[in-house]
This record gives structure tokens, sequence and C-alpha cells, in this order.
């Protein structure tokens, strides 16, 4: 009977092995893509949550999709804190007291040379768990038709001139990125802005 206990605890450590959860948590986020003419602008709130009972600094990386057909952004926020430019995005920190939240809100504008645009969300996967709550507002002008969202809205609102398609998962352990594509009221061929 001696051995029964210790048997249990390592049998339970092994079934735990690579389920161990990361110090900080990101938890939530909210993002807007605002897709116009030959651009797209994105504004992007992320929650984090320490789990530790020590101030945690996080260099974070946020990726931008770049190809021949979407440019590295022209203008870029990262409200309230520096940032540095890499090849496909920026780095910068944050700081999250401990057992703490904190949020960080970046901002870009993006050229885009084609009736396509991305919102890069397989990242999130690094994070080795999911997002409990991520909703996503994807906006672009009436006369855009034919409109394909990588992810299902559960509604859509036109106002002002625009649609709004709005996105809401739960629990999102992301296997795709949101790609958005598009055909221009009365042309039948994808576009190509130069």
């Amino acid at each position: 009977m001696r051995y029964f206990v210790p048997v249990i605890c390592a049998l339970f450590l092994l079934s735990c092995k690579g389920k161990e959860r990361l110090p900080v948590q990101f938890y939530e986020e909210e993002v807007c893509v605002w897709v116009e003419r030959g651009e797209v602008l994105v504004e992007g709130i992320y929650y984090f949550r320490n789990r530790t009972h020590t101030a945690k600094r996080m260099r974070l990386f946020y990726p931008f999709p770049i190809d021949s057909l979407h440019e590295f952004p022209y203008e870029i926020e990262v409200e309230g804190t520096p940032f540095e430019t890499a090849e496909d995005g920026v780095t910068y920190d944050v700081i999250i007291d401990s057992m703490g939240v904190a949020e960080s809100t970046v901002r870009y504008k993006q050229r885009i040379f084609t009736n396509c645009a991305k919102y890069i969300l397989m990242t999130a996967r690094r994070w080795k768990e999911p997002i409990e709550e991520a909703r996503f507002v994807v906006s672009l002008p009436e006369d855009f038709s034919n409109v394909n969202i990588s992810y299902e809205p559960d509604s859509i609102i036109k106002k002002e001139e625009r649609t709004f398609y709005y996105i809401n998962e739960h629990n999102l352990f992301p296997d795709r990125d949101i790609d958005i594509v598009w055909k221009l009221a009365g042309r039948e061929k994808m576009t190509i802005y130069k």
C-alpha cells in the first residue's frame, strides 16, 4: 500500500506532461478590421493575465501579413509603449503586475493590392491554450460583393454605406487566420490596385 500513493502521483504527473500552463495567459481579444479600396486598417485590443505572484515583463511579437499584395504597414501604433520593427511585424513589451491583468492596443494601416485582406490569428496557438473570448468586426464598403470570410459571422449589419460582419468565438484555439475576400460591384475578375 505504501507504494500505491507514489505510483498514482507519478501517473498523474505523466498525464499532465505537455499540458502545463504558461505563467501568462492571453485570454481575450477584440479586433476591428476596416477594409477600404487599396488599404486595410486594423485595431486590436489584447488582454493578458499573470498567473504568478511575481510581476512579469513580456516581449511580444505582433505579426503582419506581408507578401507581394500586402505591403508592410505604413502606419503603426502600439498604445503607450515603444516598439521595434522586424521584417514581418513589431516587438514590444507588456508589463503585468503579480496576479494582475494588462491590455495592449495595436493599430496599423496597410496598403493592399488585391481584393483580399488577412488578419493573422494562427500565432495565438503559441500561447498553448484557447483564447477565452475573441470578438472580431470586419467592415467593408457596401459595394463590395460576394464577401467571403474564413470564420462564419454571427451577424451582419448594414449601415452608413458599409457592411459590418460580427464574429464571436469562445475558447478559440485557431486553426486558420481570418481571410477576407470580396468582389467590387460589377466586376467579375479580381482587381489589382497598383
